[in-house]
């Protein structure tokens, strides 16, 4: 038996106040890959996002996870929005904050199972014996991972971040991209992104959203021309190719 995408759209417009903003989009995820999502701002990136989350619904066409309409498979689906909005002076703990993720979950229920799935999702995130701490505390990219957490505590399988890596330090990236190393060992990864180093040297393909979206590999950057880029982003580009991966002395340079 073949093996389910674990996204699927085909045909895809979605319009706001009648100015479509997708036009057409169709393209397939398998289960276990790694994508990042690049396009100028306000190309649809983020619009995308929400419509395989299902907070949208397309105009036309139709977006599929795990086989099965967005709405269906909610619990099966983890995101990390672009900015989380919160009050500093709120006395929420590092706890109270990936309990969220358990709502709607059996585990909310019980409260034994909630604190051991919050533990080993902070575990996973390397945030381990921070529960008590105040969000507030955290540091960029800790609230960040702490973001991840929160996404991953009810068992999902697909991971969706729009730009994770915005307004956190060097430091912070970088425990942010190890962390991504790992999790898309056991799930499939959704990754809007602006930072050209999670294209070459952390994802399997791009998929480029300008109104019109386009699937590309990373294994074979061939594909990947100065051309299309500048269509991409409207707006003269320099291409400069990392052979990141190749046999010592093969690389081009």
């Amino acid at each position: 038996m073949a093996v389910v995408p674990a996204i699927r759209a085909t045909g895809l417009d979605f319009a706001y106040n009648g100015s479509l903003v997708l036009r057409e989009a169709s393209f397939t995820i398998a289960q276990g890959d790694f994508v990042a999502v690049v396009g100028p701002n306000g190309g649809g990136k983020t619009t995308l996002l929400k419509l395989i989350l299902g907070l949208l619904r397309p105009l036309r066409g139709e977006v599929e996870v795990f086989g099965r309409p967005p709405h269906e498979v909610s619990r099966r689906i983890g995101y990390v929005p672009q900015q989380f909005q919160y009050d500093p002076r709120f006395p929420v703990t590092v706890a109270d904050v990936v309990r969220m993720g358990q709502l709607g979950s059996r585990a909310a229920w019980n409260a034994v199972d909630s604190r051991k799935l919050v533990a080993l999702a902070l575990e996973r995130v390397g945030l381990t014996g921070l529960q008590h701490r105040p969000f507030s505390d955290l540091s960029g990219g800790q609230r960040q991972r702490l973001l991840i957490a929160r996404a991953l505590v009810a068992g999902a399988d697909l991971l969706l971040l729009d730009e994770p890596t915005a307004n956190v330090d060097v430091h912070g990236e970088s425990d942010i991209s190890a962390l991504l190393q790992e999790l898309k060992e056991t799930m499939t990864v959704l990754l809007v992104t602006h930072d050209p180093g999670f294209v070459s040297g952390l994802v399997k393909h791009v998929l480029c959203v300008n109104g019109r979206v386009s699937l590309h590999p990373t294994v074979d950057l061939g594909e990947v021309t100065p051309e299309v880029l500048q269509q991409l982003y409207a707006a003269g580009t320099r291409f400069v190719r990392h052979d990141l991966h190749c046999p010592p002395g093969e690389c081009s340079h």
